[in-house]
């Protein structure tokens, strides 16, 4: 009852009276589905039973990407996307930006996908980010879409997935630089800063990164 009663103050603290009154029933049900918010004229779909809600949780009550940035982005990269609620919180801020989102996870991505869908400048790859092209195998460890690791494949498995570097992102899209770097990739980030890094990190200008255990 007290996380509950925690959820709607926050509501009501960082969207306000109308998108609680228009939330709360889904919410209150957990049922989660669609939810509309008038203060970011975006409708969010949340899965019932996943951690999506939680995800949402820490984006939009607890604002963890709303870090002062002194200048205009126009590039923001995505590595691990989930559903795209950051991707949809930085286009909310930068409605100019471009935004390249990744995400390896199929049922996430198939998500990602509808919670972007409203937006071109939103552009969805289903691959990891890794220190090389090459493909990854997805390790479940059975705690949902959220909790999965990767590693690079050895042998062939029906789990294999692209994976693509940094490197090649800024040359598939053109890009000579990279505005903000997002990175919430399950442990990859070891992988990513352990060696190919040279060329892209001195054109990157903000990264926000989440550092797992292990």
């Amino acid at each position: 009852m007290a996380d509950l009663i925690y959820n709607l103050k926050k509501i009501k603290q960082n969207f306000g009276w109308a998108d609680l009154i228009g939330m709360a029933p889904s919410i209150l049900s957990k049922k989660m589905g669609a939810l509309y918010s008038k203060k970011y004229s975006r409708t969010f779909h949340l899965r019932p039973h996943t951690k999506d809600f939680d995800t949402f949780r820490q984006v939009f009550f607890l604002q963890q990407y709303n870090i002062p940035i002194d200048f205009k982005p126009h590039i923001i990269i995505d590595g691990g996307a989930n559903i795209g609620l950051a991707a949809l919180y930085f286009n909310w801020r930068f409605p100019d930006a471009k935004i390249l989102t990744y995400e390896v996870e199929p049922s996430n991505f198939k998500q990602l996908t509808l919670n972007t869908a409203p937006y071109p400048n939103i552009i969805n790859h289903n691959c990891a980010i890794w220190n090389k092209d090459t493909t990854i195998e997805i390790m479940d460890h059975g705690q949902g879409e959220d909790s999965f690791m990767v590693k690079e494949a050895e042998a062939y498995t029906s789990k294999q997935v692209n994976a693509i570097s940094i490197d090649s992102i800024l040359k598939t899209n053109g890009l000579h630089e990279i505005d903000i770097l997002k990175l919430d990739i399950e442990g990859a980030e070891k992988e990513v800063f352990e060696y190919g890094f040279e060329n892209w990190l001195p054109k990157t200008k903000l990264i926000i990164v989440e550092v797992h255990d292990n």
